[in-house]
């Protein structure tokens, strides 16, 4: 990430109000100075990243004496604020979460008076799904091709999933487990709840659903992740993969308080099944038997 060093804006006829920053997930700060600041991979930006899914001008940070707003700018990927895609533009406040490729920032602000220090109201965002990954080309002022048609829902989470889980990573590598939860939630939370109404989904989404949300549990000590995976392959009537299987495993010491009824009725339904399986599903359903008794140990 590159960008200009900027002082702390002066706003407003009332002189010096809030100083404005991003905080990115290597704690680097970048100021957001009164009026526009473009965000970018081209020279001309303001904030320049370097990012392949970032395209040339992205988007742009608005600061005046009332709000601050984020802009799409027509860019290929998209800008998330808190998992979710911003349709053109959107108001935003203090501890939102904005995703612009695999770089996420916190917005941060102080103030300086106290009738600046609550949050303002945050706009409605449409949800919009994200577009293909791939970079923008085009030279600047060159208008936008027509947009793809609209995907499905499982190709839009998957996507969304696939996006976040850059970020995300770079959080579980600093030990920040509440900012992955932060990120990952909305989209793991749609895929459950997808599911869970009889939706198909794909081994692999699947499997990188699970991977993931244990990794939540393993990084918050939330059994809550646990059970999302439980819940998810409960619905699917499939077992997890031995990559799952053994983050489980390690898992359930770091969040041990599993819903141990639903772990036992979903052992119960492979038990059920298990004439049909393999010599693999049969290894993988011993070694689920076993975190059994590790959970009532």
């Amino acid at each position: 990430m590159a960008g200009r060093s900027l002082v702390p804006p002066v706003i407003g006829a009332e002189g010096l109000r809030r100083r404005v920053w991003l905080r990115f997930q290597d704690q680097r700060d970048f100021e957001l100075p009164a009026g526009v600041t473009i965000v970018g991979r081209g020279d001309g930006c303001q904030l320049i990243l370097d990012d392949p899914l970032v395209s040339r001008r992205h988007a742009c940070f608005v600061v005046d004496d009332r709000e601050i707003t984020v802009k799409d700018l027509g860019s290929t990927n998209g800008v998330l604020v808190n998992g979710t895609r911003v349709d053109e533009q959107q108001v935003v406040v203090p501890g939102d979460q904005i995703t612009i490729g695999r770089h996420n920032a916190e917005l941060c602000w102080v103030p300086f008076s106290a009738t600046e220090r609550g949050p303002r109201p945050r706009e409605r965002s449409s949800g919009r799904p994200a577009a293909d990954t791939v970079v923008d080309d085009r030279p600047a002022g060159t208008a936008a091709p027509p947009p793809h048609p609209a995907d499905g829902e499982a190709t839009h989470e998957t996507r969304m999933l696939d996006m976040l889980s850059g970020v995300a990573e770079k959080a579980f590598e600093l030990g920040r487990g509440a900012d992955a939860e932060r990120i990952l939630r909305r989209p793991l939370e749609a895929i459950l709840a997808r599911v869970e109404e009889g939706a198909p989904c794909e081994a692999r989404e699947a499997a990188d659903a699970g991977l993931l949300a244990v990794r939540l549990a393993r990084a918050t000590g939330q059994a809550a992740w646990i059970d999302f995976v439980i819940r998810m392959y409960a619905a699917l009537r499939r077992l997890p993969t031995t990559a799952i299987v053994d983050e489980l495993h390690l898992a359930v010491r770091a969040a041990p308080d599993v819903n141990l009824p639903a772990f036992r009725r979903y052992l119960e339904a492979l038990r059920s099944a298990q004439a049909g399986f393999g010599p693999n599903d049969r290894f993988l359903l011993r070694r689920l038997e076993g975190l059994e008794g590790v959970l009532v140990s």
